[in-house]
């Protein structure tokens, strides 16, 4: 019996997959050469910037910079077997990588290889949770998560992004007691100005550099990749400095005391001597004068390399293969937070494919892109990376580039990886301070100004969704800002669809159809149509049948014709509340008529046996080839059942769609 139910279950999960497992087989029928130099092209201009923004993202979540770059590269790569569509680019993003550090100062984890060491268990809960959701199409419900939640939570990400990084940007290092009390946006801030005062001068003075020169690139040079740029020439600028004005720092020495610092900082994690609430701060976060070997000699210099917190270099050929740990008390501990960025990194990836697909004439299936990012998650556990999305900058640069493929992802993710192999060394070279700059100017290009106005300005439930995730995306963790605005998103969307409001209207004088006062009522016996448009499902039923009592008693009123084609999502509660009406109408001496009955209607009055309490002489099913015949028959079966009454005939519908029916 139990073998039976096994091999029911399965051939009932077979039946219901609508997922392709491998559909980069129709993306290569008939590839040819113009085909692919289109993708090269692509994937070459979106890894000079993947390259650069996956080291920015890292220095967002708090994560040596390794971890942004191996993420670009394995999330294009493996997203490009599974993607079903070119418009969605894969790596890690602002949104993912500052709700993963709010998530991590949330629970206390502040010190880069304590989050490192949850990041693979993390990463495959993120994967599941998608991989899972994508095959029972969870993507065809994230829509009525409204963009406006988005808009609000993007909104508060970039504040959060840019008061995190303005202490490496001015050279301000927090007291671990203080980086596990400021979690928050206010928090940050407070603490930050705090330390003004302790302004690194040298720090602050290669962030204006960077500021002034990315500026200047950005008005005049808007097609180059002005972030690489930047970088590379602030770098030469620092490094030069440097070694002209103290030729005793060692870039070497400096790079070998972090690698030495998280090596063993990372192996005594392994073997439990430290919990992540524990570990010492990282070498680059002392300053590097109290080092005997890169003590400054005891005359002032007017700039020291030595202090400055210059990056950690990659070693590629040391790539981890890192295993999750099965740990019970971990999986309930991140849970939470895996669910959040799972939710985001649908919303972000499925919307910016939409966009960019609408654009190109072509559909979007959500679900199969939901299962590319999930995998592309869960690859990223395994080998190094960081949460994954769909990239804005990066889709919106491979499309514009002439992406024709998913194999323009796999093509960047190849040059990313190479990158990190060849340029990995040279990272050493980069002062934090640079990084940090650059990041907060993709935090100010958050800001979407035309999207905040419309959201704010298009209803008040719009404006009541935005303003609510995005102040709570600044007073709380934003895995739990995104929860509330999406409930709050849905709360909203179920207040309107469960509220169907009804109205009178009658034949004026000059023949229109105009909403009547009770001075124009006559007092003839009552015929009412009512047009019930819109969702009759559990969360509108109960209105639908306090209003239509309402409608009923009235004194002259003799049958009430219910106009079904536009009510959709009829389920068991409004059955049950169409059964109340009837028997309510009844003991009134009233007759309830449904006419236009759409196929999904009769199915559910039928298999409910509501059809037998409505009598099925008195149910019309909807005529596709003549709209108004079922409401014609319907009238007939009322004039029947009234005999030779005069009668009037009065419309019910909703007063938000007057327009439509004037012009019906």
């Amino acid at each position: 019996m139990n073998a039976e139910r096994l091999k029911s279950t399965l051939r009932w999960l077979k039946q219901a997959n609508q997922l392709d497992f491998f559909p980069l087989r129709k993306h290569v029928r008939g590839y040819n050469a113009k085909t692919a130099g289109c993708d090269f092209r692509a994937g070459l201009n979106v890894a000079l910037l993947a390259f650069p923004q996956g080291m920015a993202y890292a220095l967002i979540a708090g994560l040596p910079i390794q971890y942004g770059i191996y993420g670009s590269a394995v999330a294009a790569i493996v997203a490009s077997f599974f993607a079903g569509s070119r418009f969605i680019t894969l790596g890690p993003t602002n949104a993912t990588s500052v709700t993963f550090a709010s998530a991590m100062a949330a629970l206390s984890i502040i010190n880069e290889e304590a989050r490192a060491a949850m990041l693979p268990l993390l990463l495959v809960m993120i994967g599941g949770f998608m991989v899972v959701g994508a095959y029972l199409r969870v993507a065809n419900v994230i829509q009525y998560i409204s963009r406006t939640v988005v808009t609000g939570y993007i909104t508060a990400a970039s504040l959060l992004i840019i008061v995190g990084q303005a202490k490496n940007a001015l050279g301000i290092t927090f007291t671990p007691d203080e980086k596990e009390r400021a979690t928050t946006f206010f928090e940050k801030l407070i603490v930050t100005c705090q330390h003004l005062p302790e302004l690194h001068l040298e720090s602050a003075t290669l962030s204006a550099i960077t500021a002034i020169l990315f500026v200047a690139l950005q008005k005049k040079f808007k097609t180059l990749p002005n972030v690489a740029i930047t970088m590379l020439v602030v770098s030469g600028i620092a490094v030069l400095a440097t070694k002209t004005l103290n030729p005793e720092f060692s870039f070497e020495r400096h790079a070998q005391l972090m690698t030495m610092q998280s090596a063993i900082v990372e192996e005594e994690m392994k073997e439990e001597i430290l919990s992540p609430e524990s570990i010492p701060p990282r070498a680059d976060e002392f300053p590097l004068e109290v080092m005997a070997d890169q003590q400054r000699p005891e005359e002032e210099r007017i700039w020291s390399g030595s202090d400055i917190r210059w990056l950690q270099p990659i070693d590629a050929s040391n790539w981890p293969i890192t295993m999750p740990s099965i740990d019970f008390d971990s999986i309930a501990q991140l849970a939470n937070v895996a669910l959040a960025l799972a939710l985001l990194c649908v919303l972000e990836g499925t919307s910016i494919g939409k966009s960019l697909a609408a654009r190109s004439g072509e559909k979007l299936d959500g679900n199969q892109e939901m299962f590319s990012i999930g995998a592309a998650n869960i690859a990223s556990g395994f080998f190094g990376g960081m949460p994954a999305s769909g990239s804005l900058t990066r889709s919106q640069l491979s499309w514009s580039s002439g992406g024709r493929t998913p194999l323009a992802s796999l093509m960047n993710g190849l040059m990313v990886a190479a990158g990190a192999f060849i340029l990995g060394p040279l990272i050493m070279y980069i002062p934090q301070s640079v990084l940090a700059v650059l990041v907060i100017f993709i935090g100010i290009g958050l800001f979407n100004r035309h999207a905040i106005k419309i959201v704010t300005k298009a209803t008040r439930s719009d404006a009541a969704v935005f303003y609510t995730t995005c102040i709570a995306g600044l007073l709380i963790p934003l895995d739990t800002a995104i929860y509330l605005g999406a409930a709050l998103s849905i709360i909203l969307f179920l207040r309107k669809a469960a509220t169907p409001e009804l109205s009178e209207f009658g034949f004026d004088d000059e023949g229109g159809l105009s909403q009547m006062e009770d001075k124009d009522k006559p007092q003839n016996a009552e015929i009412s149509i009512v047009h019930v448009e819109g969702d009759l499902f559990f969360g509108a039923a109960e209105i639908f049948d306090e209003q239509m009592r309402r409608v009923s008693e009235r004194e002259n009123l003799k049958i009430v014709v219910l106009k079904m084609r536009n009510a959709r999502h009829l389920d068991a509660t409004s059955a049950m509340a169409i059964e109340e009406l009837v028997g309510y109408m009844n003991e009134r001496d009233r007759i309830l008529i449904l006419s236009e009955c759409r196929e999904e209607c009769m199915r559910t009055l039928t298999n409910s046996g509501i059809m037998d309490t409505l009598n099925p002489k008195n149910v019309f099913p909807d005529n596709h080839a003549n709209a108004t015949l079922s409401t014609a028959l319907a009238l007939g079966r009322a004039q029947e059942i009234l005999g030779d009454q005069e009668v009037d005939i009065k419309i019910y519908v909703n007063p938000n769609k007057r327009k439509k029916v004037g012009e019906e």
